[in-house]
């Protein structure tokens, strides 16, 4: 069979979180993946034997005021609808060119046509809205399962309830949809790595502008000439830099494997609070302090549902200067504990089950 495989461009994670799926169909299937923005990036970096699609990106970007947030994000819920018609478009010129046979698409709502079997690859089944737009939530919900109903199934990359379970209420799922949990998906799921103990901090950045570039000044503002050293990862594959300064080390990005050995040799990870990071991070067993984007409701869900079980620290960004040297110091006197080898993958081939029960 042909299978397109399409992450949305939200940041590296919805790239990151479908290569095991990826690396499972290759042994069978004729793969075909298409990607836009920095997933494209990372993707063909990491597969420059596939065939690679460029589909039109979203380009989003966070507005930074907290007060005109609200308004940013029915911007970004307009952007969202205008994609939706492009990708509808998209897929019917790629099914009918490439001969595609089955999609799996990771939150892009628009990559499904008619007598092609799709599948939505998404953790929120239930998003959390900001106060600001909690009057328009009912509706949105309602547009929101309606359109993960034109999809032949819903695949949760979490544990079922009752599991190890990562995402809360957020994958919960709603009446009358049609839901397979795939269990956690990470790109170092099977990876076996020593740790480099190059570095004693190791700052995972990610993310859409401007707040992962905010992230990556704050942390140089706070980090520097410090008795730490220090490697900040800036999330950007489609670039080729390294810069040195003193104690800290930027790069554009790394490798699966550089970037395996690291987090495991660094003794403090700090990290945002994606959901693709939260895996990444469970599948290497390393504990973490993360920060959610400001405003961005799911992470910070995740961030206080995993805090308060005992996995993760969180740190609000807007706070960082008061309280981000204190828990670095905790975790260097051992003062903060960590559950995270208990939300191990229990189940680390449930989803090479289901594809297969899918028939894929």
């Amino acid at each position: 069979m042909t299978i397109l495989v399409t992450p949305l461009d939200w940041g590296l994670g919805h790239a990151t979180r479908l290569t095991p799926i990826i690396d499972y169909l290759i042994e069978s299937h004729r793969v075909i993946v298409a990607a836009s923005g920095r997933g494209y990036f990372f993707l063909r970096r990491r597969y420059p034997d596939l065939k690679i699609l460029r589909v039109p990106a979203l380009r989003l970007r966070y507005w930074r005021s907290r007060k005109l947030f609200s308004l940013g994000l029915m911007f970004i819920g307009l952007k969202l609808m205008i994609n939706y018609l492009i990708d509808r478009v998209w897929l019917a010129w790629a099914v009918k060119h490439w001969h595609v046979d089955v999609v799996i698409s990771d939150n892009r709502f628009g990559m499904h046509v008619r007598k092609v079997r799709a599948y939505f690859v998404a953790h929120q089944l239930f998003p959390v809205f900001p106060e600001g737009l909690k009057f328009i939530e009912p509706l949105a919900l309602r547009l929101y399962h309606g359109i993960i109903r034109r999809f032949d199934m819903c695949l949760v990359p979490d544990n079922p309830e009752g599991e190890a379970h990562l995402t809360g209420e957020l994958s919960r799922p709603p009446q009358g949809l049609k839901v397979k949990y795939l269990g956690p998906m990470s790109r170092f799921y099977d990876m076996k790595c020593k740790g480099r103990k190059d570095y004693d901090i190791v700052a995972i950045v990610s993310g859409i502008e401007p707040h992962r570039q905010f992230l990556i000044d704050r942390l140089y503002g706070l980090l520097f000439n410090k008795e730490y050293r220090v490697l900040i990862i800036s999330g950007r594959p489609d670039k080729d830099f390294e810069q040195k300064d003193g104690n800290i080390h930027i790069v554009s990005h790394l490798d699966d494997r550089e970037l395996c050995e690291y987090v495991r040799g660094a003794k403090i990870i700090i990290a945002r609070a994606g959901y693709s990071t939260i895996m990444d991070l469970v599948a290497l067993q390393r504990p973490a302090i993360i920060i959610p984007t400001p405003g961005q409701t799911e992470q910070e869900y995740i961030a206080n549902w995993l805090n308060d079980k005992g996995m993760f620290q969180m740190q609000e960004q807007y706070s960082m200067d008061s309280e981000l040297w204190f828990k670095i110091f905790s975790v260097k006197f051992g003062e903060l504990f960590y559950n995270v080898s208990n939300i191990a993958f229990p189940t680390t081939h449930r989803f090479k089950q289901v594809l297969m029960e899918l028939g894929v």
